[in-house]
């Protein structure tokens, strides 16, 4: 096992460990579509006319390995991906399969099995924060580009949501500002009050923010963001980070990902979202590149889809499905996977087998780019196994 990072105090306070983007596909993105693997005879069987083409034929897939290949949709991936800093997990799941969505995103965000003593409304990655010292001030540590908290930030201290980064201001009139203000410093400040920390956390990212030029931002390498809620919060996300707002964690939310009818894996839903994907991906590469931002991305989804379509063309609930690693500290240009295959036999009741626990890939990025070797406190009751992703 690689030894975990050095807490060493890097100048201006802080530590040399990585910011963590969490990417929640919520409703299930379909891996099969997204990576495909080719390879595999009983693919192409088994999705019958859903299947994503191989390589070799019109709107195949793009090939990475000779048996994995990334959908034609998903083609802005490949930038990352061919210098090395994008790693697909094929297979990824939680080993506690469910078909509900409820269920699934619960264990994702919280990483605790069903029989744990932890209350499952705690995040996993509200522990980690529980358990480092800040990179600041420790009063705005964390923020979600969603509306409200995401049970993955659930008890973080200093954990923000704030769906658009860019007008979060004090609210009300401008003129009385200053004195409603403080007001709320005077109530709030030293207070042991339940609600006193949030206040406080709120006022610290209503500061921060305002020194953050959203509107006159422009992004580095030639990046472009795809249009849209989600490329405009992997954008915000740049931004803030790039303009020195010390945050440990950011979770952006792609909800829609249910596609039980029309799946249209090259031409409909699921190919255009995929494209959204993918494009805000390889943006967010581009615009950090060179930047001195350290960070770790992962994009994960609560489940996969079934082998098999549907009769309305759709993909029904799975269990298996892909990870997406991204980062300068990740060991990518690969797909890493122990797959399990597609023939029937291998099937766990139609779906793809889950032969990597996800919580074996979140313990690794925790210990070995977040500066958290406690991953016992992170997911418990289990003993990790090193995949070998970082770097």
């Amino acid at each position: 096992m690689k030894p975990a990072l050095s807490m060493a105090m890097a100048p201006g306070g802080g530590t040399q460990r990585d910011v963590l983007i969490t990417i929640f596909c919520r409703g299930g993105l379909d891996g099969l579509s997204a990576v495909v693997p080719f390879g595999d005879p009983d693919y192409a069987v088994q999705r019958g006319p859903l299947a994503v083409p191989p390589p070799s034929a019109g709107q195949g897939a793009m090939d990475l390995d000779g048996f994995f290949g990334l959908s034609p949709v998903a083609a802005p991936l490949h930038t990352p991906f061919a210098d090395g800093r994008l790693l697909v997990v094929h297979a990824a799941g939680s080993v506690f399969q469910t078909l509900s969505h409820f269920a699934g995103m619960q264990r994702w965000e919280s990483g605790t099995p069903p029989s744990s003593s932890l209350p499952l409304s705690d995040g996993w990655v509200a522990r980690h924060l529980q358990g480092t010292a800040p990179l600041g001030t420790g009063e705005f540590r964390a923020m979600s580009v969603t509306a409200l908290l995401p049970r993955t930030l659930t008890g973080a201290p200093g954990a923000i949501p704030i769906s658009v980064p860019a007008t979060y201001t004090f609210p009300g009139s401008a003129a009385s500002a200053a004195d409603r203000r403080a007001v709320l410093e005077d109530l709030h400040l030293g207070s042991t009050s339940a609600i006193a920390p949030a206040a406080i956390s709120a006022l610290t990212a209503i500061d921060d923010l305002q020194t953050v030029d959203f509107l006159g931002y422009t992004p580095s390498g030639g990046a472009v963001y795809p249009s849209g809620p989600f490329g405009a919060a992997l954008r915000s996300v740049a931004t803030t980070l790039k303009a020195g707002v010390p945050l440990e964690a950011c979770e952006v939310d792609f909800n829609g990902w249910d596609h039980h009818v029309s799946l249209g894996p090259l031409s409909g839903q699921f190919a255009s979202m995929m494209n959204t994907f993918a494009l805000g991906l390889e943006a967010f590469y581009l615009d950090l590149a060179n930047s001195g931002v350290r960070y770790t991305l992962v994009a994960q989804s609560e489940f996969g889809r079934r082998v098999a379509p549907n009769l309305s063309d759709g993909i029904d609930h799975g269990y298996g499905n892909t990870m997406f690693l991204m980062g300068d500290g990740i060991d990518g240009g690969r797909v890493l996977t122990q797959w399990p295959g597609l023939a029937p036999a291998n099937l766990v009741l139609g779906n793809l087998d889950v032969t990597i626990d996800y919580r074996d890939i979140l313990a690794e990025i925790a210990s070995q780019r977040l500066g958290n070797g406690n991953t016992a406190a992170l997911f418990p009751d289990h003993v990790p196994i090193v995949h070998g992703v970082t770097l």
